[in-house]
């Protein structure tokens, strides 16, 4: 019995790109221009930032409440070590607090997902396109930021799950990118990047994402139950495969591996991520990875592509090839039988 084993991966032309940013800032450019990846396209009073507190995690309330316990006010200047948000618990005996870890202006940009950030004082700064293309937007100044589209190529990838805003950023890795992380796996060296984040995506290990300040996150699979015990993601995440601990997609994750401090960008409204590339591989077209197929043996490690188990994955335990049914074992421990072709091989 024969499955599809691959999914699709692009290379696509005239694809938008978005580079944002924070501060009172202009651009020297008009739509139309032509830009190189060190071309400026804004310059000015810029601000970046130097802390995100997840104000969920450490006050334990619902990003809704979040707001309800900041205790200083959007755009102030806060002190390292000045508390500025707290929970009274145990009927007012303790509390529960959020501290500055730098010195730095407030922002609740972000506060509607539960997270506080601490930016940088404005400074003299210049940002550059970091990709080749052609300039199709220039959106005006709002909440202090600005965004410039940028037309440019690049490799496409469509997600199982996309959840969270927009966002840019240079391709990071949690150690070698292709195994299950810990919090602890963590460092500083990811902030302001797109991280790739290995095989499985735990609530902990995205609360320490969003605190060291990434911008968005890849990663092959997620518990459905942990997924939706998030009630609102202060990052975007694109999980590319599915429910449980999936590693991502071989064609994938050799393209971002190949890509590691290159641009990238997970773009909400496309419901895509696009690689930045200046390959001239496509030659101004389209194109489609070839599927490749292989034979399913007891002991796969696969994904189910159809109903009632949409994205569940578990091990083939047996294999009725006359009837062209295969019998899994999902993570859960529940055996399920389902039609041949409707199955990827994931290990």
């Amino acid at each position: 019995m024969y499955v599809v084993r691959n999914p699709k991966i692009n290379f696509e032309v005239e694809q938008e790109f978005a580079v944002d940013v924070v501060g009172d800032v202009y651009s020297p450019l008009r739509v139309g221009d032509r830009v190189s990846t060190d071309t400026v396209v804004f310059e000015g009073q810029g601000s970046d930032i130097l802390q995100s507190l997840d104000v969920c995690k450490t006050l334990g309330v619902p990003a809704k409440d979040a707001k309800d316990f900041v205790l200083v006010g959007d755009g102030e200047i806060v002190d390292k070590g000045d508390i500025v948000a707290k929970r009274k618990v145990s009927l007012g005996m303790l509390e529960k607090i959020a501290k500055a870890g730098y010195e730095g202006r407030l922002s609740l940009s972000r506060i509607d997902s539960g997270v506080i950030d601490i930016m940088s004082p404005f400074s003299d700064s210049s940002t550059t396109a970091g990709v080749k293309g052609i300039v199709k937007h220039i959106i005006p100044e709002g909440e202090n930021k600005r965004r410039m589209i940028i037309e440019t190529s690049g490799h496409v990838a469509k997600p199982f799950v996309f959840t969270g805003g927009s966002a840019s950023g240079t391709i990071g890795f949690i150690k070698d990118g292709d195994s299950v992380y810990r919090a602890e796996d963590v460092s500083s060296v990811l902030a302001s990047k797109i991280v790739v984040s290995g095989r499985k995506l735990t609530v902990k290990l995205y609360e320490a994402l969003v605190e060291v300040g990434a911008n968005g996150i890849i990663v092959g699979g997620m518990d459905n139950s942990e997924f939706h015990s998030v009630e609102s993601f202060a990052i975007p995440v694109f999980i590319s495969e599915g429910w449980g601990t999936i590693p991502i997609n071989i064609s994938l994750y050799n393209i971002l591996k190949n890509s590691e401090d290159g641009l990238a960008y997970l773009d909400v409204d496309t419901n895509q991520l696009l690689i930045c590339s200046d390959s001239a591989a496509a030659n101004g077209s389209s194109q489609e990875r070839v599927l490749s197929w292989v034979r399913l043996k007891t002991g796969d490690k696969v994904q189910i592509w159809n109903y009632p188990y949409w994205a569940f994955s578990g091990e083939v335990v047996g294999i009725l090839d006359d009837e062209n049914l295969v019998q899994i074992k999902l993570v859960s421990g529940k055996k399920v039988t389902v039609r041949g072709g409707m199955l990827s091989v994931i290990e």
